[in-house]
C-alpha cells in the first residue's frame, strides 16, 4: 500500500510500450504486455518451452501433456465422415462440430480409436 500511495496513486504512468500507446507504473506490466501483445508467435520470448520435438510452448503444462501424450505418437482419434485424425478428443470434436454440422441429423458419429494399420 505505501508503494502504491508513493509511486501510482495519482502519478501518471511512467513507462509507456515502445511499440503502442499502452503505459504503466510498473515496469514489469510493460514487459508482459510486450511479450503477449508484441511477441513474434515463434519467438523464444513468446514460446520459452520447447519440446525436444522442436515444439514450443507458451505455457509450461502444454507442452508436458503433448509430451505425454502427442509427441512421437500417431493421432488416435478418427473422423468416422472424413480422414481427419487427431491426438485428442477435444480437437476431434471441434473438427465434427466445425467440418461437419451441415451433414443431417440422423448422421451420429462415433468417436473411436482409429484401426492401426
Amino acid at each position: 500500500m505505501k508503494r502504491h500511495l508513493r509511486l501510482e496513486c495519482g502519478v501518471p504512468p511512467q513507462f509507456k510500450c515502445p511499440h503502442c500507446e499502452y503505459v504503466s507504473n510498473r515496469k514489469g506490466n510493460i514487459n508482459a504486455h510486450i511479450a503477449i501483445k508484441h511477441a513474434m508467435p515463434w519467438s523464444d520470448s513468446a514460446r520459452p518451452h520447447r519440446c525436444r520435438c522442436g515444439k514450443q510452448y507458451s505455457n509450461l503444462g502444454t507442452m508436458v501433456r503433448h509430451q505425454r501424450e502427442e509427441c512421437g505418437r500417431d493421432p488416435h482419434h478418427c473422423c468416422q465422415l472424413c480422414n481427419y485424425r487427431s491426438h485428442r478428443k477435444d480437437t476431434l470434436d471441434r473438427h465434427v462440430r466445425l467440418k461437419h454440422q451441415k451433414m443431417p441429423e440422423i448422421v451420429q458419429v462415433v468417436m473411436n480409436h482409429c484401426l492401426k494399420n
